[in-house]
């Protein structure tokens, strides 16, 4: 099987697979791992796109698996080292599913997990329903806006702050819809925002509440758009599933989204401005050896700065390109030595496989010792900069060596005053003048110019037009003589100046030439009459005019019965080297007639008979005459080619070189003493080696090959031509001023004075075997590792093909059914009821489906439980095959039964505690009441008869009689007092709770009003910071600041400026209060009775009280699950705090 069918079984299976590299300590155990690589499955768990996964730990992709106590590295490390199997089971609560997750290790690296999702396994405890939470509002207090809106979207109420940020009274919202087009609601891009998608609508619509939603509305009172954040909640009657009103609270934050936008804007800006100048700022921290950069720095450095993080200084060094390292870092440590800004150009080996030169500017920051503590500055990418003045400066070069080289005369003068400032070599060698005698002075000096006429062209074409071109002029030389030359010239600048460039062609022997043939044509009718090829003259329109000797001989066709027709006349027979006719709009004659340009070495096949077979090779050339543009005549010349397509064909029937024939082909003539002259080539051969045809035929070896590898060749080559042995296909490494690269060159003898060469380009083909191997290498690797896992997967893995045929097993599916290889379901040793199900399940997968069941197998006369997965397999949208995932669960089904059985003996226990517990209960009750109504009897007796001695006979007694009567109702009071904080205490254990959102900051002031007078008020100093709510039974929670602040107030009276202080603070899913004083305070060894019941570190005469408060405040507390202290010092005041749970979320 290859890789991509292993592959194709993990990453397109239905189980969560992922690959992770586990990183060990010194003690060889797991200290971290890195997602190497995981499938759809797995990425879909984590809610991530699979780019997101790699080189993440699982606990960041899965943040619920770090509250699992699980110390995954370590697992894995274990499962490698030991070769174990694990089987964890885990809840995600962010999805409340259950998951099995499967640990292995196909080798010593890494460890495999494959999850897959279960039925959620018995809880041992139960969770109490949820309730439903209260909200309400302070419509006069609050800043933010409120509305409510009935079943239908009116607004019935709106609260003062809605109205102001609305721009509307509540006469006019009321009645009012979000659908009512008078809001002019915007999207954030300024488009209609529409009241159907209000959010309010949308709660309504759907019952779900809709948070944090951007819109701009338009305030008729401020006159303009007010940019609010909106969130709607629906509200339920009991019993209905749909809303039965909606209320939405919104706030404004118009200012906010200017300076957002504001911020924005210039964070643009400044990206922009880094990417148009290319430069990045850096920052880097010399202490942490972490570095800080802009967006543009990542770009420069050839990453991404959305997917990676910035490198420390190391990996910063290791990227600068190895001849710079040494410049960089002594300029790093002369800046740390003479504390001064450091300024350079490197070279860097982006990430991106770039080489890209970098100007760095930097700095240094020192700390309070003197020491270099963060560098900074910035990267500016110059590559662009320095490429151009490279290419600046090879260009320079090269117009130098043109300028002085080129055989044309090339001069540049002074357009002010005509003097000479440089002159070629040309120039001077065809002029006859020293370059002395040249520069400084002009044309007209030296007499250059022979006739007037020709310099008055030139300048009239430069002032028309700005140049001049191919203008025909004489020039005289210093002897006196002159030469006819062909000049175009140009303007350029220099230094500020303008000056003339001007290109002489000398013509002078063309002229002569061209004077000679027009005085004599039938000279020329003589030479092409005589001529070796065959030569014809075609008309615009594509008819012969002429036809030479050699045109009849290579056709067999007279001149008078070929002079009048065009080239497409069937009577020519040729055709192309396919055998195929040429259509009209190939024929070289034609194409260079439409196109105007000349056609190159076309093979054409001459049929004169079915025996006679001419193979030609086709020049064609335009001539223009008035019209620039279209040809008036265009001549075709061809050579008899077959001599050398017989070779070709010789070549091609040779045995021993058949295999190594490329497709360029030379012909060599053999010469004593061991010359070897070109005679012939193809037009492939051209191609390959870039050689001129009219330039290099009839030259010899040396002249034509001059690289290295020439000589070795030319050995090989005369030896062919010695010993009749030919020399097969040999790759070679050639490299000339035209070509570079591998070649495979064979040669062989034709006859004892004629060898051909034939070579072929191989030097893609070589860099493709070298990628091939190296690719085949590393799909090995994979298909291995890949085959591993399948092997050591800890359940069984097959797969079948669209047939039903088995194509892939592992030994644990072996071991359970047998091999499938090759086997449909009915022919694999199974009952027939198996089979049909088998088949029938596969069916039902190969049409698309997923298949996730549990089944029972037989195995040894006993029934396994097994979860049985199967998923098709994919090629893109083709379904395949199928692959199947036997997994055995039998061990979790048995720990499942023992789960149910315990949690039915549980239930069975707790309800008998239930019932003891209610038993006592009313007993305690029953005590309750005795307590209640027995002692209280007897001190209402007392309190009446004291009240009534007092009343009736106050007269008759004296002082100390009066003073005992007091002390006794006194008494009676405190003792009535007693009975009800003791009874208070004992129900709160037995009082239910009901939980609601609290609104701490409203409840502790409803409290301080209550426990205190306005003389209390003006005297106390209350500081209430801000506090969060918290989810508990109101009225308890209630009691507990009453008992505090009650406190607080009480043991801060006997001060001259009494202060109480309020906080909390959020910490570990806790919410921790603290209420300070500046009161008296007590002594911290007596802190272990202060929340016991009836225990006080003061005596009634100082402050009254029965000593039950701070048990009642501990007991509460502690039914909500919370804890409850104090810290103080005598007459410094004290600072008790409780704390609740965190149920916000």
């Amino acid at each position: 099987m290859d890789q991509d069918f292993y592959r194709n079984i993990l990453f397109n299976g239905p189980l969560a697979y992922a690959c992770h590299k586990i990183i060990f300590g010194p003690d060889r155990t797991g200290i971290d791992s890195m997602i190497a690589e995981a499938n759809g499955a797995f990425a879909a768990i984590c809610n991530l796109e699979p780019a997101l996964i790699e080189n993440k730990r699982i606990t960041d992709v899965l943040p619920d698996l770090g509250g699992q106590e699980k110390d995954w590295p370590a697992i894995m490390g274990e499962t490698i080292l030991k070769g174990t199997k694990k089987e964890i089971v885990i809840q995600l609560k962010t999805k409340d599913v259950w998951y099995n997750v499967q640990l292995f290790s196909p080798d010593k690296e890494h460890c495999i997990t494959l999850i897959n999702p279960i039925k959620k396994p018995h809880s041992q405890n139960r969770e109490t329903p949820d309730k439903e939470y209260l909200y309400q509002s302070l419509f006069d207090t609050m800043e933010l806006g409120v509305i409510y809106q009935n079943a239908e979207g009116l607004i019935s109420a709106a609260n003062p702050a809605a109205e102001k940020i609305l721009g509307l009274t509540l006469d006019q919202l009321q009645g009012r819809s979000s659908i009512d087009p008078r809001w002019q609601s915007i999207y954030e891009d300024g488009s209609h925002y529409p009241g159907e998608v209000h959010p309010s609508m949308i709660a309504l619509k759907t019952g779900n509440v809709i948070e944090n939603q951007l819109m701009g509305i338009y305030n008729p009172v401020t006159d303009n758009t007010r940019w609010i954040l909106v969130s709607s909640y629906p509200e339920f009657l009991p019993g209905s599933n749909s809303p039965s009103r909606v209320f939405s609270t919104f706030s404004d934050i118009t200012e906010r989204k200017k300076a957002q936008d504001a911020l924005y804007e210039s964070e643009f800006r400044f990206r922009e401005a880094e990417k148009i100048s290319h430069v990045g700022y850096y920052e880097i921290d010399l202490k942490t050896n972490r570095s800080n950069w802009s967006d543009e720095t990542f770009r420069i450095f050839g990453m991404n700065p959305e997917k990676e993080k910035e490198p420390d200084l190391d990996t910063i060094l290791g990227m600068v390109f190895p001849d710079d390292l040494g410049m960089l870092q002594e300029t790093y440590e002369r800046c740390f030595r003479e504390k001064r800004v450091f300024d350079l150009v490197y070279r860097l080996c982006a990430k991106d496989n770039v080489l890209r030169y970098v100007h760095s500017i930097g700095n240094l920051k020192f700390d309070s010792e003197g020491l270099p503590a963060i560098m900074f500055g910035t990267y500016q990418d110059v590559t662009e900069r320095k490429l151009t003045e490279k290419r600046l400066t090879e260009s320079e070069e090269k117009f130098r060596t043109a300028f002085y080289l080129s055989p044309d005369l090339i001069s540049i003068t002074r357009l002010s005053d005509g003097l000479y400032v440089d002159v070629n070599h040309a120039f001077i060698s065809k002029s006859g003048y020293t370059r002395d005698e040249l520069i400084g002075h002009t044309a007209l000096e030296l007499n250059i110019w022979a006739y007037p006429e020709d310099r008055q062209a030139l300048a009239s074409s430069l002032k028309k037009q700005g140049f001049a071109e191919n203008i025909e002029a004489t020039f005289r030389l210093k002897d006196g003589s002159t030469i006819t030359g062909l000049m175009s010239a140009g303007l350029l600048e220099i230094s500020g100046e303008k000056h003339l460039l001007a290109f002489t062609r000398d013509i002078t022997e063309r002229k002569k030439i061209e004077t000679s043939l027009r005085n004599s044509e039938e000279l020329y009718r003589t030479v092409v009459s005589a001529s070796s090829d065959g030569i014809i003259l075609q008309d615009k329109d594509g008819i012969i005019l002429t036809w030479n000797k050699t045109a009849e001989r290579i056709f067999g066709i007279p001149a008078d019965q070929v002079i009048g027709k065009t080239s497409l006349s069937r009577s020519f027979n040729t055709f192309k080297e396919d055998g195929t006719e040429f259509p009209s709009n190939e024929h070289p004659s034609l194409v260079t007639l439409s196109t105007g340009m000349p056609v190159k070495n076309v093979q054409m096949k001459v049929c004169k008979s079915a025996e006679e077979i001419t193979w030609i090779n086709v020049n064609t050339s335009p001539v223009f005459t008035d019209d620039k543009e279209k040809p008036a005549m265009v001549v075709v010349a061809f050579s008899d080619i077959s001599r050398l397509k017989l070779a070709q064909e010789a070549l091609v029937a040779s045995a021993e070189v058949a295999r190594s024939i490329p497709s360029g082909l030379f012909i060599y003539r053999f010469a004593a003493p061991e010359q070897l002259y070109l005679i012939e080539c193809n037009p492939s051969a051209l191609e390959i080696t870039r050689i001129d045809y009219e330039k290099n035929i009839g030259k010899e070896f040396n002249e034509t090959w001059t690289g290295k590898s020439a000589a070795l060749l030319k050995k090989k080559y005369l030896s062919v031509m010695e010993t009749s042995k030919p020399y097969l296909g040999t790759d070679i490494l050639y490299e000339d001023e035209r070509i570079s690269g591998i070649y495979r060159v064979s040669a062989f003898r034709i006859n004892e004075k004629t060898l051909g060469i034939a070579i072929e380009d191989i030097s893609e083909l070589k860099i493709t075997e070298n990628e091939l191997i190296k690719a085949k290498v590393k799909a090995q690797e994979k298909e291995a590792l890949l085959r591993t896992i399948i092997e050591n997967a800890p359940f069984e893995i097959w797969a079948r093909d669209t047939k039903q045929k088995g194509i892939l097993e592992n030994q644990h599916s072996i071991d359970h059914i047998g091999t499938i290889m090759g086997r449909k379901p009915d022919n694999n040793g199974v009952s027939d009821e198996v089979a049909e199900m088998w088949k029938s399940n596969n069916e039902r997968v190969l049409n698309g489906e997923i298949l996730n069941e549990d089944c029972i197998y037989e195995i040894d006369g006993e029934n396994i439980a097994y979860q049985q997965i199967i998923a098709p397999l994919r090629k893109g949208k083709v379904i395949e095959g199928i692959v199947g995932f036997n997994i055995n669960i039998n061990e979790r089904r048995k720990a499942e039964e023992e789960i149910r059985k315990l949690n039915e003996e549980l239930e069975n226990r707790v309800e008998e505690r239930t019932f003891e517990l209610k038993v006592a209960n009313k007993e305690l009750e029953a005590f309750a009441y005795t307590v209640s109504h027995d002692l209280r009897a007897p001190l209402r007796a007392i309190d009446g008869f004291t009240n009534i001695l007092r009343e009736d006979y106050e007269k008759l007694l004296d002082a100390d009689g009066k003073k005992v009567i007091g002390i006794i109702i006194e008494n009676t009071r405190r003792m009535g007092t007693l009975i009800d904080d003791l009874l208070a205490f004992s129900r709160l254990s037995r009082s239910e709770m009901n939980l609601s959102v609290i609104d701490m900051n409203q409840l502790v002031m409803q409290v301080y009003n209550e426990v205190t007078n306005p003389v209390h008020r003006e005297k106390i100093r209350l500081i209430s910071k801000k506090l969060p709510s918290v989810v508990a039974d109101n009225s308890l929670i209630k009691q507990v600041w009453i008992n505090l602040i009650s406190n607080a107030v009480k043991f801060s009276s006997g001060k001259e400026s009494p202060e109480i202080i309020i906080s909390a603070k959020k910490t570990d899913n806790k919410i921790h209060f603290k209420i300070s004083d500046n009161g008296v305070g007590f002594n911290m060894k007596y802190a272990g009775k202060l929340f016991g019941v009836f225990q006080r570190l003061h005596s009634v005469k100082e402050f009254e009280g029965t000593g039950v408060g701070l048990a009642i405040v501990q007991r509460i507390i502690g039914r909500h699950g919370g804890t409850v202290w104090a810290h103080s010092e005598p007459d410094k005041g004290a600072s008790f705090y409780f704390s609740l749970p965190d149920r916000s979320n």
